[in-house]
């Protein structure tokens, strides 16, 4: 599998999708409402649901090494605003030396979608214009324009039972905020993230990947060693020459895979790491 950008990254969306029909069977995407209408004064759920062809992937957030993150550009009505795209985990693939960050056969995208209390209009129409980058052997770009129209009004609204299941299966899939500290501190060549040895309880051999949201911070090919020390775990990653100086904040997904319980295991913790030492002072180990 080679990440071999045989496209033109220009990519334009138009109609109800991009591309030829080749492009289109890479992946199929839809747009869904978790309730059958809308409430005024509240937000209400989308998913932007990619099904995407065997052998082939699309990208998170960090792409990693090459690719195109996955994007989803709103168009809505005025006083009408969405949130952030709420991320599943990603896979790690890798080719060579090569390595990215997406999803494959199926992803879901969550946002929240805000009706004001002053919303006149009894029906609402969302649209999304919807891009991604499906690679195998080769990547071709592919789009979708999608757009739904549901009812708006004051009560409280229905579940559309037909999502239920699709947008359980999302949340998931979802990094759960950690339930402890996280810091990293930073020297010429390494990033050291810290973490309680907590977040391993229960798991046999451990192991932890982290995955930054910046694609600049990491030598995302290079192997992460963890290492435990008292009741503290530190994984050690390979700073990239891109990387900023001044970072106060590291963001990103903690992986802890293993064996508990003669059953796999796996966690997906959501963190925002504080510097904790000046560069100067950092020893990796």
């Amino acid at each position: 599998m080679l990440f071999v950008l045989v496209c033109v990254l220009a990519l334009s969306v138009s109609g109800s999708a991009a591309g030829d029909d080749a492009q289109k069977a890479l992946a199929h995407a839809r747009l869904v409402a978790e309730t059958k209408s809308f409430q005024r004064n509240h937000a209400g759920w989308l998913a932007v649901e990619l099904s995407i062809e065997p052998g082939w992937h699309v990208y998170w957030r960090n792409p990693g090494d090459a690719g195109m993150a996955t994007s989803v550009k709103w168009k809505l009505p005025d006083q009408i605003s969405a949130g952030p795209i709420v991320w599943p985990r990603p896979e790690r693939f890798s080719a060579r030396s090569i390595v990215g960050y997406g999803y494959r056969e199926h992803v879901a995208l969550l946002a929240a979608v805000k009706v004001p209390q002053g919303f006149a209009p009894k029906t609402l129409t969302v649209e999304a214009a919807v891009s991604w980058l499906a690679c195998a052997e080769v990547c071709i770009p592919g789009g979708q324009i999608l757009k739904l129209t549901a009812p708006v009004g004051d009560s409280a609204p229905k579940r559309n039972a037909e999502a239920a299941s699709l947008f359980a299966e999302a949340r998931r899939q979802l990094p759960r905020p950690a339930p402890f500290p996280v810091t990293f501190a930073m020297d010429d060549e390494r990033i050291r993230l810290r973490f309680a040895k907590a977040a391993l309880a229960g798991v046999d051999r451990p192991n932890v990947a982290f995955y930054p949201f910046d694609s600049r911070l990491i030598e995302h090919s290079a192997p992460q060693t963890l290492a435990l020390d008292g009741q503290h775990a530190d994984l050690l990653l390979r700073r990239s020459p891109a990387a900023v100086e001044g970072i106060s904040v590291l963001g990103g997904v903690l992986i802890v895979e293993g064996a508990g319980g003669g059953t796999a295991r796996a966690r997906a913790f959501e963190v925002s790491a504080r510097r904790s030492e000046p560069v100067d002072s950092v020893r990796v180990r």
